[in-house]
Formats: structure tokens, sequence, C-alpha cells
């Protein structure tokens, strides 16, 4: 699986980013296979954050935040 991370109005570390692709990879795996893009935007609004995941994988798109 090919995972993108990107942060607006924030940075994020390499730490967190090693730690996102292996816990990603970990657990969508198991529904998706080599061929599945993922891309991760985390954002701060109003002193919190949000964090949204798309999927793409055989022609249908899933996304949660």
């Amino acid at each position: 699986m090919k995972i993108t991370l990107n942060a607006k109005k924030m940075q994020i570390s390499d730490s967190f980013t090693e730690y996102a692709e292996q816990r990603l990879s970990a657990k969508l795996d198991k529904f998706f296979g080599d061929e599945a893009e993922s891309k991760v935007m985390l954002t701060e609004q109003k002193g919190s954050i949000v964090l949204e995941l798309t999927v793409r994988y055989n022609q249908m798109i899933y996304r949660s935040e």
C-alpha cells in the first residue's frame, strides 16, 4: 500500500510519519491489496487535530475523518 502523509498549519515529525505508516499498513493491509493508495491529511482546527484518511482501491474511494 502506498501511503502519503500531509499536514496543514502544523509540522509532523519523522517518528510520527514512521509510526503512522506502520499502523496503517498493519490495519489496512487486511482489507486492501498492494495497489491501494492512501492519503492522510492532518489539520489543526480550533485547538484540536483532525485526521482525514482517504483510500483508493479498485475504482472505489473510502474516506474517514
